[in-house]
């Protein structure tokens, strides 16, 4: 008879077990082997535990197969807009022919139509900078507009801050470009088209923070001299526009000097709308003598300039050309047959060109041609010199109406400004 002893100890609950036992020594063998491999297959299983999580499995179990297609996370379901490329074009076909039915005005017609081009020209440069919520549909199944808008919530304030702070526009512009945008989004809402959710709407008074207008009830500041100076002596690194065979600088020294000289609406004179023309060669008398006919017999050496006033074009003023106006209109024969600066239109390139001349200048940055709303102007500070001569003169030059009776009487007007128009300085020591 052979004693044997076997002993286990269990890691986890700390037990000794002690078995004590004869039995015949055949028999004690297979026992003992027995009980070994008893103890030997918790290790194994916890073995297995700890491998299954790792790319492979260390038991001797082969490891399932991989299924050719394995399961993906689900995929954020894409916008089904239509792949409207232009929210003016969907007015042009849908929308301009019910508006003129139900008889809205032609220049509301066509502010709205301005609207649009500006939105849609905005978007179109910027989906790629634009987060979209179904990534690669722009460029995938061509660009959709309605995708971009339907993308971010925040995508009509981007636009605004665009319109005012980027390219120098009005509260006004901004103001009837989200109109038109929303006029046509809410028809594509109605018809089914557009199912996303709307953009944020700015309002008016969240507009006026963006230029300062909120702060000092929407005057204008002025600009001097040398900082007017300043810009003059830097249009030369212009890029911007090529017209015939003059270089980019001839618009801008054209434009500065009409605006620092007159002070109009520079849409007036140079005009990248569509809708509207700008000055016409039909509307410059090279003759000196004067083609209004209450002022018959009056000459002015330079000849003369009818200028229309507003978007519609049906009020026009005469005025006076200066010797430098006169210049620069000699500059411009022979560009174009019918406009005397053909600006392209509904490009982009106008309010970037101006931000780079005031920043080679250095000069304030907020400095505008025309309408400042709030942001000093040019049209600003040739009103100043202006109403140093008469408010009704400031106004009627301007392109303002004239409340006063007496200036409305053209035989007084143009001659008053004829006999100032030299005067407006342009050097520092005719400023003395």
């Amino acid at each position: 008879m052979v004693a044997s002893r076997f002993q286990e100890q269990d890691s986890e609950q700390n037990i000794n077990l002690n078995l004590k036992f004869e039995l015949p020594e055949s028999l004690s063998k297979v026992l003992i082997m027995l009980l070994s491999q008893a103890t030997i297959a918790p290790a194994q299983a916890e073995s297995t535990v700890e491998t299954t999580s790792t790319d492979f499995v260390s038991n001797s179990t082969p490891p399932a197969p991989v299924a050719e297609n394995p399961p993906t996370a689900p995929v954020q379901e894409e916008l089904q807009h239509p792949q409207f490329s232009s929210l003016l074009d969907l007015y042009c076909e849908h929308l301009e022919e019910r508006d003129q039915l139900k008889g809205v005005k032609r220049t509301s017609i066509q502010e709205t139509k301005t609207g649009l081009r500006k939105f849609d020209s905005w978007a179109s440069s910027h989906s790629d900078n634009t987060r979209t919520a179904s990534p690669g549909v722009a460029k995938t199944l061509g660009f959709s507009i309605l995708d971009l808008i339907a993308s971010d919530p925040l995508i009509m304030r981007k636009f605004v801050h665009w319109v005012m702070v980027d390219d120098g526009k009005s509260v006004d512009t901004a103001r009837k470009s989200v109109v038109a945008t929303f006029k046509v989004l809410n028809w594509l809402t109605d018809e089914g088209k557009y199912t996303g959710r709307k953009p944020e709407k700015p309002s008016t008074a969240e507009m006026q923070k963006l230029t300062g207008a909120g702060t000092n009830d929407g005057l204008a500041e002025t600009v001097t001299l040398p900082e007017m100076l300043a810009i003059r002596a830097a249009t030369h690194i212009a890029t911007w526009p090529e017209l015939g065979n003059l270089p980019p600088s001839a618009y801008w020294d054209f434009a500065i000097d009409v605006c620092w000289t007159f002070g109009p609406r520079s849409q007036d004179w140079f005009s990248c709308d569509a809708e509207k023309s700008g000055l016409l060669w039909e509307d410059v008398c090279f003759d000196s003598k004067c083609p209004a006919p209450q002022m018959k017999g009056f000459e002015h050496p330079h000849g003369w300039l009818w200028i229309n006033i507003g978007k519609s074009g049906t009020r026009r003023i005469l005025l006076p050309m200066s010797s430098r106006i006169r210049f620069h209109i000699d500059q411009w024969r022979g560009v174009d047959p019918d406009r005397v600066v053909p600006l392209n239109t509904g490009n982009q390139s106008h309010g970037k060109q101006w931000r780079k001349l005031l920043k080679a200048a250095k000069v304030d940055s907020r400095i505008r041609l025309s309408l400042g709303q709030g942001n000093p102007s040019l049209r600003k500070a040739a009103s100043d010199y202006w109403e140093d001569i008469g408010d009704d003169v400031a106004n009627y030059v301007a392109g303002r109406t004239v409340k006063s009776v007496k200036g409305k009487n053209y035989s007084r007007l143009p001659r008053r400004v004829a006999k100032h128009i030299e005067g407006v300085p342009f050097d520092l020591e005719s400023q003395g």
